[in-house]
């Protein structure tokens, strides 16, 4: 694994655009920022950019960006295209208080009208912005965690299950070019009292292999990574309380990933601290030196 991951990151510098990030996030200077993307054969967001917000906040006791993990946000149930931007108070707070860079994207699922298939414009644009984050020193490589709330919690589960570094995908992604699109190195993903949909799942199926076991070769493609997911009580929204457990039993029992699933009885359909902070303390233990 350590040799394709070397492999992987060697090839993605020459692959990522390095023109969609402003020259003071280059410098890792604090401050907010917009990041847009033009994905190449987007299924909804057509004509237009995957707009993304990115949040570098004043670190502390010297640290910077690239000492500190990244946070990817996707954002609920809505058809306002600023919604990325103008609601993301409680996590900039957030990214204050434990010191992490923010990357708010738009959750083009919702924005598309509810077509599920709509989340890949979303992922594929965040893959090419933390790929050249990465690239360019300006983020921590091995602390970059896709959330989200709700609707968004399922885009961010996509996001990182349908961008695995599959060692079999590498020579077919180098050739279209899609490289920085399809492929990012998550350590992990929460989904916050999220919806799910198994057949948005891109499932990876090993080249050559008739008989093989799901959960053994999830581990080999998947290692150590945080698959956190939440949900609520009898308040929380109906679709939520019967989608979480959906999502918890398909990626423990079919894909055998170690999942972390957490029930919030008290609570309703909304990302309160005590979701936050059960995510965040498992954060704070992967991270290394």
């Amino acid at each position: 694994m350590k040799q394709i991951i070397f492999f992987w990151a060697s090839v993605y510098s020459v692959l990522c655009s390095q023109s969609i990030l402003p020259d003071a996030v280059i410098k890792k200077s604090p401050g907010r920022y917009d990041v847009n993307v033009t994905i190449t054969n987007a299924s909804y967001a057509i004509n237009e950019p995957v707009r993304a917000f990115l949040y570098i906040p004043p670190f502390s006791n010297g640290m910077a960006s690239s000492d500190r993990p990244l946070i990817v946000f996707y954002h609920g149930s809505t058809r306002d295209k600023t919604f990325y931007k103008t609601s993301v108070q409680q996590m900039i707070q957030k990214a204050d208080q434990d010191q992490f860079t923010l990357l708010s994207v738009q959750n083009w699922w919702m924005l598309s009208g509810d077509h599920t298939e709509a989340t890949d414009d979303s992922r594929r644009a965040a893959n090419t912005i933390i790929n050249s984050l990465i690239q360019n020193g300006v983020v921590r490589a091995d602390a970059v965690y896709a959330c989200g709330f709700s609707a968004g919690g399922f885009t961010a589960l996509v996001t990182v299950l349908n961008s695995i570094d599959d060692p079999m995908m590498h020579e077919q992604l180098i050739q279209s070019g899609s490289f920085s699109e399809e492929v990012c190195n998550y350590a992990g993903l929460a989904s916050f009292k999220g919806n799910f949909y198994e057949n948005v799942v891109r499932i990876a199926i090993p080249v050559g292999q008739e008989t093989f076991s799901y959960p053994d070769y999830y581990q080999k493609i998947f290692p150590d990574k945080l698959v956190f997911l939440t949900v609520g009580g009898k308040q929380d929204a109906a679709r939520v309380i019967e989608q979480a457990p959906r999502a918890r039993d398909f990626l423990k029992d079919y894909l055998g990933l170690p999942v972390m699933y957490l029930e919030f009885p008290n609570e309703g359909h909304s990302l309160t601290d005590a979701n936050w902070k059960a995510f965040w303390d498992n954060v704070k233990k992967r991270l290394k030196p």
